[in-house]
């Protein structure tokens, strides 16, 4: 989706080139690879701590050899990894020069898209024409995810609960 939604908007827009950065403990950088491979006008950099991924994410994400993938292996934690991501994308300048995009929890058009797994897990489990509310759980560091799911209960959703 948001591979697809980037490219469209480049070419919309006349934009030649945008620049995403994401940093990952293993799912999301996987994830946004794949969604990006070898869409025009996107060059992805994905940061995420060395060793400290399950070796199947990690060849999930380094056996990927599109031309407009960059994996990034750094020392430290993900915690090390986010903190970059998130001084680049606090300075005006950088951001502005390289046409930064995001695939972490800070972009709002995967939240918007993870909301809709809300809507139709919700539709899986209850009555047609309930309005009985349902609970989520959310693995802790999902953060994302959860802010999607909180973001369906205020439009509306009959959720209980959202536990982390």
């Amino acid at each position: 989706f948001l591979g697809n939604l980037f490219e469209h908007l480049l070419a919309s827009r006349g934009i030649e080139l945008m620049t995403v950065l994401g940093a990952t403990s293993g799912d999301t950088g996987s994830s946004a690879i794949h969604g990006l491979r070898g869409k025009k006008g996107v060059e992805c950099f994905i940061l995420y701590p060395n060793g400290k991924t399950s070796p199947i994410q990690e060849m999930q994400m380094v056996t990927v050899l599109d031309e407009n993938i960059h994996n990034i292996a750094l020392q430290g934690n993900f915690d090390d990894a986010q903190n970059i991501v998130k001084a680049l994308f606090s300075d005006p300048a950088f951001k502005k020069e390289y046409n930064l995009g995001a695939v972490n929890s800070i972009n709002w058009a995967r939240i918007l898209a993870q909301t809709v797994y809300y809507v139709y897990a919700y539709l899986q489990v209850t009555p047609e024409g309930s309005n009985e509310p349902v609970s989520f759980s959310v693995p802790t560091g999902n953060f994302g995810d959860i802010l999607a799911g909180y973001y369906a209960k205020r439009m509306g959703l009959p959720v209980a609960d959202l536990v982390v």
